[in-house]
């Protein structure tokens, strides 16, 4: 009796004949291709394939000890394929001391999509009274309100991850709607409720000649609806961050989402609300002249991109040519717009004299051909 992976070292397939024949000369190596855990389904039956010798069917993996299972994952468990949750039971019991119930909310979203808990069901019951405890709070002696508008906000958490609570072994949530239940997802609300500084607002006022006339002209794009892309190419010192903070208080108060994003996480820190790139728009660490970014487009970073009016990405010339490429393709996807980006504003700002991307071991033309350029 063979595992799966085993068969190709015994046998051949013949394509004339359609059938399998012993091997007789070359010596192979079989493997079933990777799943990973997010892949729910499929992840546990490549596990049992790997351990079960000699299957003949689907149904031969589900039934254990004359008892057949429903899902791949229940056999896996039965067989004692899986570990326990015990680790992730520890994680949650530790965060009640100490979180909101919100927080604990997100936690478990977070927790069933990184970690793939075998049972979903028992640890939603252990801590479904410490994750439903505001709203056991408001809706006193509605077991049912309670459970739904719990369900509801852990499924608002999970959207926000690009998962929905279908996907998993819990209660389907009710069309119920609550002002205590968010209706936007996490990302919005986290951009709604960046502080406007006084500064950083009064700052439009006190821009110089050049200043002004680069702030009118990306505001009038702004407020026109209409796509742009510009870069502010100025040497260190001459206040292209101080007319950043300008543009994005300016937007931000009139109650609008402007990003602010960096290549470095160093810039970040002084832009309000900044986020490198590679965070905020979920980009793989390599890229290339195909490859787009990790955003589905039903992601709450999807959602977020389309409702954003302005975007800055400071330290542009420290990127790559294929990643900001990648940013593009991605912009195009998630809005349906081919246009640069989607047709969003978007500001580059850097300095050519400063820092270009670092390539290991390249010659000059190769790291030329990695660098933005400005035509």
């Amino acid at each position: 009796m063979y595992l799966y992976k085993e068969f190709p070292e015994y046998y051949v397939w013949n394509s004339q004949s359609k059938t399998w024949a012993k091997r007789q000369k070359i010596s192979v190596i079989g493997r079933i291709a990777t799943a990973n855990p997010r892949e729910a389904e499929g992840y546990y039956l490549r596990l049992l394939l790997n351990h079960v010798r000699g299957p003949f069917s689907f149904e031969d993996l589900l039934m254990v000890n004359v008892r057949e299972c429903q899902t791949f994952k229940e056999a896996a468990k039965e067989r004692g394929l899986l570990e326990s949750d015990n680790s992730i039971s520890e994680c949650l019991r530790e965060a009640v001391l100490f979180k909101m119930p919100s927080a604990l909310r997100n936690l478990f979203a977070t927790i069933l999509v990184h970690c793939n808990p075998m049972d979903v069901r028992k640890l939603q019951d252990t801590y479904y009274e410490d994750m439903s405890e505001d709203f056991r709070r408001i809706h006193e002696n509605l077991s049912d309100t309670q459970l739904q508008y719990t369900l509801k906000s852990i499924n608002y958490f999970l959207q926000s991850i690009g998962k929905s609570a279908e996907k998993y072994d819990l209660p389907k949530p009710d069309q119920c709607r609550d002002e205590n239940v968010p209706t936007e997802c996490r990302e919005i609300i986290e951009e709604k409720t960046i502080q406007v500084s006084e500064e950083d607002f009064n700052a439009q006022s006190k821009l110089n000649l050049e200043q002004e006339q680069v702030f009118k002209i990306i505001l009038q794009r702004v407020d026109s609806g209409r796509a742009g892309l510009f870069f502010v190419d100025a040497p260190g010192g001459t206040g292209k961050i101080f007319l950043y903070r300008a543009l994005l208080a300016n937007v931000r108060s009139r109650d609008m989402i402007a990003l602010a994003t960096t290549t470095s996480d160093v810039a970040a820190i002084i832009l309000p609300g900044g986020r490198t790139a590679h965070s905020r728009f979920d980009i793989p660490l390599q890229t290339s002249e195909t490859t787009i970014t990790n955003m589905s487009k039903q992601s709450g970073g999807a959602k977020l991109i389309r409702k954003a009016k302005f975007i800055v990405w400071d330290e542009a010339p420290m990127a790559r040519r294929q990643t900001i490429e990648t940013v593009d393709r991605s912009f195009r996807d998630i809005m349906d717009v081919d246009e640069p980006f989607g047709g969003k504003v978007i500001v580059f700002r850097g300095d050519f004299r400063q820092v270009q991307p670092i390539v290991p071991k390249s010659t000059r033309a190769e790291t030329v051909n990695a660098s933005l350029s400005i035509q």
